[in-house]
C-alpha cells in the first residue's frame, strides 16, 4: 500500500470487491484527512500480527528517529500524521477471540503511540448486549481490561445503524442500537467510565428522498442525545440517486 500507485501489488478477493488495487490506500486517506482537517479512522483486519500493527503505528505517528518514522520521512512526509483511531475489522460479532484481538491491537499500538484509541466494529442489532447476556459480559470484560491498563478513555465503539426507516428513531430499538443503553449500563458497573461512541455508518438500502427524510429524522433525534456521542457519520453518503445499490 506504499509507493507509486502503479507499482502496488493487487490483492485478489479483497473485501467487497474481487480485487483491490490500493490506488487509494491508507496513506492517501491520511493525506486527505490532513488536507481537509478531518479526523481519520483506519480499519485493519483483526488477523493482523502484533508486530505489523506496531510498525504501522510507528510509520504513521513515530518520530523520524524511529525505523518506520524515518521511512515515512523518506516517502516525503517527515511530520507524523497524528492518527488517533484504529478500528479492529468491520461489523464483527463479539466473541472471546474478538476481545483478545482488541487487547492485541491495543498493546501493539501503544508500544509506538500510547495515545492511540482502539475502536470496535460491533453492532447492537437484535436483542443482544442486554445485561445478563453473554455479549454484555464480554463487553464488560473488555471495558474492565482497558480500565485496568489505565486506558479506559482509549476504548471506542462504532455501532453501525439503519438509515432507511422513518420509524426507527421513534422505536424502542433506537437507544439500544445506538449504544446508549449499554453505555448507561456500563457506567453503573464502572463509576466514572463513559463508553466512547463513534457511530460511523448509517446504512440504507435506497438512495432517494425517503432515505433523505429518514436520515434527517435520525440526525434530529441524535442531536437530542448529542452528549452520548463522540462522532457521527454516514455510509454511502455521496452515492448518486439511481445508482445500483451495492458495496462494489
Amino acid at each position: 500500500m506504499l509507493g507509486p500507485v502503479d507499482e502496488r501489488r493487487i490483492t485478489y478477493r479483497s473485501g467487497f470487491s474481487p480485487y483491490a488495487t490500493h490506488s487509494f490506500a491508507f496513506v492517501e486517506m491520511l493525506q486527505l484527512a490532513e488536507a481537509i482537517d478531518a479526523k481519520c479512522i483506519i480499519g485493519m483486519s483483526m488477523d493482523e500480527m502484533a508486530e505489523d500493527i506496531r510498525d504501522f503505528v510507528e510509520y504513521v505517528n513515530g518520530p523520524v528517529s524511529s525505523k518506520w518514522g524515518a521511512l515515512r520521512a523518506q516517502h516525503g512526509h517527515p511530520q507524523p500524521y497524528n492518527l488517533k483511531y484504529i478500528q479492529v475489522d468491520n461489523e464483527r460479532i463479539i466473541t472471546p477471540g474478538y476481545v483478545e484481538c482488541m487487547k492485541k491491537f491495543a498493546l501493539a499500538a501503544w508500544e509506538a503511540d500510547p495515545e492511540m484509541t482502539i475502536m470496535t466494529s460491533l453492532n447492537f442489532h437484535g436483542p443482544y448486549y442486554l445485561r445478563g447476556s453473554k455479549e454484555y459480559a464480554l463487553s464488560s470484560d473488555m471495558v474492565k481490561w482497558f480500565i485496568e491498563q489505565g486506558k479506559g478513555d482509549k476504548l471506542a465503539w462504532d455501532p453501525h445503524y439503519g438509515g432507511g426507516d422513518l420509524g426507527f428513531p421513534i422505536s424502542d430499538r433506537f437507544t439500544r442500537e445506538m449504544g446508549i443503553d449499554i453505555q448507561e449500563e456500563l457506567a453503573k458497573d464502572f463509576p466514572g467510565f463513559k463508553l466512547n461512541l463513534h457511530l460511523m455508518e448509517e446504512n440504507g438500502g435506497r438512495c432517494d428522498w425517503y432515505r433523505g427524510l429518514a436520515h434527517a429524522h435520525n440526525w434530529n433525534k441524535l442531536q437530542r442525545y448529542g452528549d452520548h456521542f463522540k462522532m457521527l457519520g454516514t455510509a454511502n453518503t455521496f452515492q448518486p440517486h439511481g445508482l445500483h445499490y451495492m458495496w462494489d
